[in-house]
């Protein structure tokens, strides 16, 4: 960035401004088709956004404790639905 002149550097701004790259972008293209593929071969009624395939990479990490409940809980679903505990 230091060797990047700086009016190069508000032309690379405005032009990300306008067309973005990067991960970010690319993440959005892909759940964007996953999105699509997925509402294709979905039952009715149930429609998915690209927002529902987007990582977040930023969510607030779980605590420990969140994670054994949530297997717990998985646990005690799956036995629910005939699943044998082990």
């Amino acid at each position: 960035m230091r060797a990047m002149p700086y009016p190069l550097f508000l032309q690379w701004v405005e032009f990300y401004k306008r067309d973005p790259f990067g991960r970010e972008r690319g993440d959005l293209n892909a759940a964007t088709i996953t999105a699509m593929i997925a509402n294709a071969h979905s039952s009715r009624g149930k429609r998915y956004e690209p927002r529902d395939f987007m990582p977040e990479f930023y969510k607030k990490r779980q605590s420990v404790d969140d994670m054994v409940a949530q297997v717990e809980a998985a646990a005690r679903a799956a036995q629910a639905m005939g699943g044998r505990k082990q």
